[in-house]
């Protein structure tokens, strides 16, 4: 156990190296002890390619829509399948390959910058809440 003269005489000696005027000896601090991630629950419905289908085409009705006859429908339903691109990738990287928001907002960055999103990362949460909350309607309440 050092004392607390040691201590001085060798925070004098490392003041003299670093510089008067750094914070390096009294910002100094231990680094917290982080504790892995929860696993994240995986909802049945995103394990199967019918419910994710389901979920799109709950999400964008337009998909499924019929070909559409005026340029203002066209213009809607590129939109919407552009956009279902991305939440369909988002989904994918979320859940099945455990990616974390940050990471998916740098795989997509172009797509997401498309879809006019300043930040990239919020517009990925925003996805996430939407994937979150969905709920298949053939669920039966018991």
């Amino acid at each position: 156990m050092r004392t607390r003269e040691q201590r001085d005489t060798d925070f004098t000696i490392l003041r003299a190296e670093v510089g008067g005027d750094s914070q390096f000896v009294k910002a100094h601090k231990i680094k917290k002890v982080r504790t892995a991630l929860p696993r994240r629950v995986m909802p049945s419905w995103t394990k199967s390619y019918e419910g994710v289908a389901a979920f799109l085409r709950s999400k964008f009705p337009r998909l499924v829509a019929p070909r559409p006859t005026s340029f203002r429908q066209l213009k809607r339903t590129l939109r919407q399948r552009k956009i279902a691109i991305v939440y369909n990738e988002v989904l994918y990287m979320f859940y099945r390959l455990s990616m974390t928001e940050g990471e998916i907002a740098r795989e997509l960055r172009v797509a997401l910058d498309c879809m006019g999103r300043k930040n990239r990362i919020d517009a990925v949460r925003d996805i996430v809440k939407v994937l979150r909350r969905y709920q298949p309607e053939d669920v039966e309440n018991t």
